[in-house]
């Protein structure tokens, strides 16, 4: 094998490892699930059953065992347990014409051993508001721990 082939296969092997690190690394892993998040909670009606139970248990694998929530706006400040916040967002689904976030970005990430605190900008846009729950610009606070292997969200803070 030549020099120049040699050299190219190289450095062709350390670009693949270094995209392979980038993409494992724990900023990556906790991006990903944040855009996860709001991929899951954004729809329009009518979802199909196996729609709605796609989204849930997307969710599920999110969530971590109990979910801290803090939404001003909808009245909302209390720790359910992954079960029934996940019951409650299946009626949700079914309740809400349409639910969408855009925009979103992820202003700041802050990572110290299993724990990260990440602020995020989005604008929500629901049809026919539920409950409370604002449109326009929104931020807020997502906690997140390290916990059987995965990434979970802990708490979701929205900003009054």
């Amino acid at each position: 094998m030549s020099r120049p082939r040699l050299a190219l296969l190289i450095a062709t092997l350390l670009g693949l490892l270094t995209l392979l690190l980038w993409f494992t690394s724990t900023t990556q892993v906790i991006h990903r699930r944040i855009h996860s998040l709001f991929d899951s909670a954004t729809f329009a009606s009518p979802l199909s059953p196996s729609a709605s139970r796609l989204r849930t248990l997307t969710l599920e694998n999110l969530l971590a065992n109990s979910i801290a929530l803090n939404i001003p706006a909808a009245k909302i400040h209390a720790t359910y347990p992954r079960d029934e916040f996940l019951s409650g967002f299946a009626f949700f689904l079914q309740d809400t014409p349409s639910c969408q976030f855009d925009d979103l970005r992820i202003v700041s990430l802050h990572i110290d051993g299993t724990h990260a605190t990440a602020r995020v900008t989005f604008v929500s846009k629901f049809r026919a508001p539920p409950r409370g729950f604002p449109d326009g610009p929104q931020s807020a606070t997502l906690s997140f721990i390290h916990a059987s292997g995965a990434w979970r969200v802990t708490s979701l803070s929205v900003d009054p």
